[in-house]
């Protein structure tokens, strides 16, 4: 009898360190961006981004200054639209939640774009933490969970799908898009949490399929990656097939690269937040695998363009750097290098309220602006800029 009652505590006890995570990290969603707290040689707190399209630690140059880092050396990365050069800082440690690594080096370059002044971006983490732990990415509670194996986390509720690391340490998993004449489109696809979109597609099959000419409608947009900027396209995906769950008529973006991730053969594009962030997710990279299930964002509607505008914040408010045309902006005479100061009398602190501001209002938005430092008002009633 004392042999089964101490069988009977032991099970007790492993039942209650099932699915104990190793260590806990809150994070927030600010501007399509995963944010997460570090510190760099007991510094304090730095805004990383989290980012599974990370397969090399990054630093801003800002940054690696201000902590008096030594630079040495050169690395290569390759971003979505094209290599670059870069030093780096070698045989750093970093703390993230409780959890110490050493000899970490970090590429160090100017970061500034994914950012703005209100949220500050120090830097970019990702297979350096994939590659070590199982990671949970727990968006309704909004925190990231690091388990030593996969044998620590229960499963049970999720489903499983295997996905292959090469050749850059990124997640790779196959979807599939279907267009309005019913024709399907599988490939293989970089499963991105650093990436603030939806879906991506690869500017090769935007060409070999004429997407831009068979997904209708659509205007530009300045997009901008480690290398460089360019100006895509973004379009309606009438349907596209990820985890076996079908979504309809969002937004995407149409490369037109000529060169780097977003221009590789093999590829069909990138799979991004606004799309990843409907499941929570774990991801087991020893065993290339991500288990996930679908949470309490899965059903919200996908943001619109309910403006036709591209804008940037500069010293508290945001400069207006593209006009879709014959979008509502475009009809209400709002031009390049427009400084956007109130909608309504309202200020926004982050980008992705500004943007929301549009689609949650169906009525005559005013719009205080400088222009050439003169003050106007503007009505702007909000459209879809795609229908």
């Amino acid at each position: 009898m004392k042999y089964i009652l101490s069988l009977l505590a032991l099970l007790v006890f492993t039942k209650g360190q099932a699915n104990t995570p190793f260590d806990v990290i809150p994070f927030e969603m600010i501007n399509g961006h995963i944010t997460v707290d570090i510190s760099i040689n007991d510094s304090e707190p730095l805004h990383f981004v989290f980012d599974t399209g990370a397969g090399t630690n990054l630093l801003s140059e800002s940054t690696a200054e201000r902590l008096g880092l030594d630079l040495g050396g050169n690395t290569n990365i390759q971003g979505a639209s094209g290599s670059s050069s870069m030093k780096l800082a070698r045989n750093e440690r970093f703390t993230f939640g409780e959890t110490l690594f050493k000899r970490q080096d970090f590429a160090v370059m100017d970061i500034s774009h994914l950012g703005e002044e209100d949220a500050p971006i120090d830097g970019v983490l990702g297979a350096s933490i994939l590659m070590r732990f199982v990671v949970e990415i727990d968006y309704d509670k909004s925190e990231i969970r690091l388990y030593k194996t996969i044998k620590d986390f229960e499963t049970t509720g999720y489903s499983e799908y295997g996905y292959s690391l090469s050749p850059y340490r990124i997640p790779v998993i196959e979807a599939t898009m279907e267009l309005d004449n019913g024709k399907k489109l599988t490939g293989r696809y970089f499963v991105d949490t650093g990436a603030a979109l939806s879906i991506m597609v690869n500017s090769n099959l935007v060409k070999d399929e004429a997407l831009l000419e068979n997904m209708g409608e659509h205007y530009p947009i300045i997009s901008t990656s480690l290398s460089n900027s360019e100006t895509d396209q973004i379009s309606i995906m009438p349907k596209f097939n990820l985890f076996d769950q079908s979504f309809e008529n969002f937004e995407v973006r149409l490369s037109q690269a000529t060169q780097g991730v977003n221009s590789f053969d093999g590829f069909h594009g990138i799979i991004g937040i606004y799309l990843l962030q409907r499941f929570n997710t774990v991801f087991d990279y020893k065993n290339e695998a991500v288990y996930v299930k679908p949470n309490s964002n899965y059903d919200q509607p996908f943001s619109r363009n309910y403006s036709g505008l591209q804008v940037r914040k500069t010293n508290g408010h945001y400069r207006v750097i593209g006009v879709a045309k014959n979008s509502a902006a475009d009809l209400a005479n709002l031009k390049e290098g427009d400084i956007i100061e109130r909608l309504d009398g309202k200020s926004f602190q982050t980008r992705d309220d500004f943007s929301d501001y549009f689609q949650n209002n169906s009525g005559k938005i005013t719009v205080e602006l400088r222009r050439n430092g003169q003050k106007l008002k503007l009505p702007l009633r909000p459209k879809p800029t795609i229908n």
